[in-house]
């Protein structure tokens, strides 16, 4: 079988989706499959130092929406592939292209959230409002996902959203359910081992009490002022919490300082995957309270390390954790989590083994033959 793959533009910085991308390049061959990789090339981007924002955005545009599509066709052209596959729904848009240049061709798209789409779409539950060019931009991958012949889809909550927006009219992909591995080979560190990473690269986490995790970003949906408020309502414990990732934003500052927990927060910016490693393995807890996930890969990571994990109840985030894998909270319960960490700090084993159970569900072999049986069935249609 051969496979073109279809990968994100370095320049994005999308590096969870480099490293998905990557994973199914080098494993998928030894599984028999001819896979050929085919990314946007960075050409007119590398003028400008980011391609997020101001002119890099827009060279980084025409990098991917000009440029891109005549060498696709030359690939197409050249490689003669039976399958392409698009590891990343945001090149979703590249779809009518591929329909218009190989017809014969079966298109299996991986869908690893619609949050954006929705959020163009302006659902009453979206938090954040896109300008006229992301709206644009979110129409046309989720017309891209409707022209697909196959769309994986990382979780069962992503695959409800598919069924609701994609299979819209006539379009009736197949959906199908593969969960995601880890993408790092995270395990439990011996805590001498963890504390000596941290001494480097992360020397204001605190050794001598305990503090809980949070992994990602700052933007809204991640929830962080809870990790703040629940602070506050520990007070009679010196709990830290360590931020590892972006930045607190300046409003996130402003309320820390307001509930008086300032001083119990600390941050560690862009960790690389051997400090994470540490933090997950060294942490009394992770929380990750989420208002709207695709997947959740820090609730995986966190159980490999064999870190408790505490998460709030919106789906995926409990179907990630999987059975009795994580105390699940609902969404904004301080007083819950309250429960849940003091929980973990009298019996921080209590999730262990079925949280052992959940990372070994989630082998990077279980999700690589879902995806051939996945190339397999696109053929077939």
């Amino acid at each position: 079988m051969r496979i073109l793959s279809l990968g994100n533009y370095a320049r994005d910085g999308q590096e969870s989706m480099l490293r998905f991308a990557a994973l199914l390049r080098q494993q998928l061959p030894a599984r028999g499959v001819e896979l050929r990789p085919c990314d946007p090339a960075v050409g007119l981007g590398r003028l400008t130092g980011s391609t997020v924002q101001g002119a890099g955005k827009w060279f980084g545009y025409l990098d991917k929406y000009v440029g891109f599509p005549a060498a696709l066709a030359w690939r197409l052209r050249r490689d003669a592939p039976a399958v392409v596959h698009i590891a990343d729904h945001s090149n979703a848009l590249y779809v009518p292209w591929i329909r218009r240049m190989a017809p014969r061709v079966r298109v299996v798209v991986t869908c690893h959230d619609l949050l954006a789409v929705r959020y163009a779409l302006e659902e009453a539950d979206a938090e954040y409002r896109i300008g006229s060019t992301g709206r644009a931009q979110q129409r046309a991958i989720l017309a891209g996902l409707q022209q697909a012949d196959l769309v994986v889809c990382d979780s069962e909550a992503t695959r409800r959203d598919a069924e609701r927006l994609v299979t819209r009219g006539q379009a009736r992909p197949e959906l199908r359910v593969v969960p995601l591995c880890l993408n790092q080979p995270y395990r439990a560190l011996p805590r001498d081992e963890a504390w000596a990473r941290l001494r480097q690269a992360a020397p204001t986490v605190p050794q001598d009490q305990p503090w809980i995790l949070h992994v990602g970003s700052s933007q809204p949906r991640k929830n962080r002022p809870l990790l703040l408020r629940l602070l506050a309502a520990l007070s009679e414990i010196p709990l830290i919490a360590v931020f590892a990732g972006e930045r607190l934003t300046a409003a996130q500052w402003a309320l820390a300082r307001e509930l008086g927990v300032a001083d119990r927060v600390v941050e560690v910016p862009g960790p690389d995957e051997p400090t994470l490693e540490a933090l997950y393995s060294a942490a009394t807890a992770l929380v990750f309270p989420s208002r709207a996930e695709g997947f959740g890969w820090p609730i995986l990571e966190a159980q490999a390390c064999d870190c408790p994990v505490i998460c709030s109840d919106v789906e995926p985030l409990p179907e990630v954790a999987g059975p009795g894998g994580a105390w699940v909270v609902g969404l904004d319960d301080v007083p819950g989590y309250a429960a849940a960490v003091r929980a973990v700090l009298r019996t921080p084993e209590a999730t262990r083994p079925a949280a052992r159970a959940n990372v070994a569900r989630h082998a990077p072999e279980i999700m690589l033959d879902a995806y051939l049986d996945a190339f397999a069935a696109a053929l077939r249609l």
